[in-house]
């Protein structure tokens, strides 16, 4: 059984006020040896080093993560996070172990001593699925008759792929809030491609999702190179070096990565943008490294600046959008994947770059030639230069697309920003 944030705070409060172990089991409805382990489970290594165990359960899925110097395998993991292996199955999992520098006390001095520091992280599936339309059903059979009728509505047979556009992020952009009207930092910039990201993916529940497509690059980061400019070298407004610019971002588009893997295979494109043509290079290599023994994921770091997909009827294509004539995309489209366009009736382009400047053309899409050609939003906020330009009052959003393998474009959900950051 799982703890939650508000039963460990239950226990640390009950042993702060001396209660016994068998008091907390008894109040907590745990068995000793279970407060036992999590009681030492929250205490600091003798090294310094804050030892760290989160437990994420969403319905039919959960993920493990302990960071630690004692847990080092499977088996620890689960012992440490109290799984109850009658109702979890593991589905997978990684180790990773890498060496810490911390002070620590020692004839009476602080010194610098290393220890060894382990992550392991486990993907858990629950072995009898129990969704909320499941659970509905069984409440509403033990309602009497006259209860409400309730529809429910199975998930389309027919297969889906899933297109998850966040577009034009801008890791490491600043703005201040009172010379922009807005704050953006790293901090901000990362929770909030979090949040888009959760809120597309629970909105596309209910479609047969059997493939998912991630672009990314185009204008990934705000940066590309440690003098804080672009890749043509105009100077930006920067949050942070370089190193913690590429770390943060990296960090996120990973726990993406590793959410999207648990619902169908994923296949990352990079698109380059006018930012980041390196940084997101880097990033892409870094990618197609991390996953490279991971069936379910696959990376395209191909140099072509314009990438495509084809998923049954659809013939789908990604460019940032700042190069090519927008009404010659149709043209170029037939004229570098003619096989592709033969086989397919539903044409589509995906174009970032002008999440300020054509702000008003968000969410217009032009039909040309029979391919439609779609400007895509951005979640990032306002930096000065732009601010001072006048490009103000957008629609700051991320965007994820649906396409039937057999009927083509099925609609599009969108994720926008709240307000306040």
């Amino acid at each position: 059984m799982f703890w939650t944030p508000e039963q460990v705070a239950i226990l640390h409060n009950l042993n702060n006020q001396k209660m016994t172990h068998k008091e907390i089991a008894s109040r907590l409805g745990r068995t000793i040896p279970s407060i036992r382990q999590k009681l030492k489970a929250g205490k600091e290594s003798v090294a310094g080093v804050k030892e760290n165990l989160e437990v994420d359960v969403k319905e039919d899925v959960a993920v493990i993560t302990s960071h630690s110097k004692t847990v080092r395998t499977l088996e620890q993991a689960l012992k440490a996070s109290a799984v109850d292996t009658k109702v979890w199955e593991v589905e997978r999992f990684v180790i990773n172990k890498w060496d810490c520098v911390a002070k620590i006390e020692r004839k009476g001095k602080k010194v610098l001593a290393a220890t060894e520091l382990w992550q392991v992280k486990v993907f858990l599936r629950r072995k009898v699925p129990v969704t909320i339309e499941e659970g509905l059903k069984l409440f509403l059979a033990q309602v009497p008759s006259q209860r409400t009728e309730r529809i429910f509505y199975e998930k389309h047979a027919d297969p889906y792929l899933l297109e998850i556009s966040i577009w034009d992020h801008h890791f490491g952009k600043l703005a201040w809030g009172r010379e922009t009207g807005e704050n953006y930092d790293l901090k901000i910039a990362e929770q909030i491609y979090s949040d888009a990201a959760h809120e597309l993916i629970e909105k596309s529940r209910g479609f047969n999702i059997d493939k998912i497509v991630l672009p990314i690059g185009q204008d990934f980061f705000h940066v590309d190179g440690p003098n804080n400019t672009t890749t043509a070298g105009t100077p930006q407004d920067v949050d942070g070096r370089l190193a913690k610019i590429f770390a943060t971002g990296q960090r996120a588009l990973i726990n993406l990565c590793d959410l999207l893997m648990g619902i169908a295979p994923v296949h990352i494109l990079w698109v380059p943008g006018n930012h980041d043509w390196y940084t997101s290079w880097y990033l892409i290599k870094v990618l197609e490294a991390h996953y490279r023994f991971t069936k379910s994921v696959t990376v395209d770091a191909s140099e072509m600046p314009r990438k495509h997909i084809e998923y049954g009827v659809n013939l789908l294509g990604y460019t940032h959008g700042c190069d090519e004539k927008h009404g010659s995309l149709p043209a170029i489209m037939a004229g570098q994947w003619p096989h592709e366009w033969a086989r397919t009736t539903h044409r589509e382009w995906k174009l970032g770059h002008f999440h300020r400047v054509k702000e008003t053309h968000y969410n217009a899409a032009e039909t040309i030639d029979g391919v439609l050609v779609r400007v895509l939003p951005s979640l990032c906020g306002t930096d000065s230069w732009h601010f001072k330009k006048g490009y103000v009052g957008g629609m700051r959003a991320a965007q994820a697309f649906l396409y039937s393998a057999k009927r083509g474009y099925s609609g599009h959900l969108n994720a926008m920003v709240k307000n306040g950051n």
